[in-house]
Order: C-alpha cells, then structure tokens, then sequence
C-alpha cells in the first residue's frame, strides 16, 4: 500500500509478483494514476477506507509532514500502522521543518 501516490510515479516498482494499491487525496491524481493502470483510492490519510491487517508493506513518502499538528500526523500514522498485517514492514519518509535552508 502507498500512500501519498500522486500520479503512480512509484506504484510501478514493486513488479507483478504482489497487488499494489495506492491512496491520495488529490482525485485528479487519482484518475492519472488509474489511466495507468494502477489500482488508487482517493481517501483522506486519516480514515483509510481499509479493514485492519490487510496489508504486508505500507510505504507514506512525503505525506505526514502535510498535517498541520501533531495530533493529525499522529492519527494518519496510527491509520497507516492500523491496516498493516502484524509483522509487516513500513516506511515513513518526511522532510524536515526545522532546516536552516527551508524557505517559506
């Protein structure tokens, strides 16, 4: 499972052998992913329309650190280790704020 896909830039890498599913919010980038011929949900990360245990990998790259509190970047992690099977892998990737060079 991605979240944050986009356009299914990455949804390609996994190859054949397993099902892919991305999620975004944006449904436009949804409807490019989809045109694709990639398997998207447009959903928010905080409720992700998925039962609990469903998937092996989770991977969020650039997504968390979109929330604007603590309590929401928390909720979206906790919905993201929810609809992961126990033992199951995840990959969190943000980028930091607090960076000298970051220009706002």
């Amino acid at each position: 499972f991605l979240t944050g896909c986009g356009t299914g830039r990455y949804l390609d890498l996994v190859g054949d052998q397993s099902f892919t599913l991305g999620s975004d919010s944006c449904m436009k980038f949804g409807e490019i992913a989809a045109k694709r011929g990639h398997n998207v949900l447009t959903c928010d990360n905080q409720n992700l329309p998925l039962r609990e245990n469903c998937f092996d990998a989770v991977i969020s790259i650039g997504v968390i650190h979109h929330f604007a509190s603590a309590k929401r970047r928390m909720k979206a992690l906790e919905e993201l280790y929810r609809i992961l099977k126990p033992g199951g892998k995840m990959l969190v990737y943000v980028w930091a704020f607090e960076q000298d060079e970051r220009k706002v």
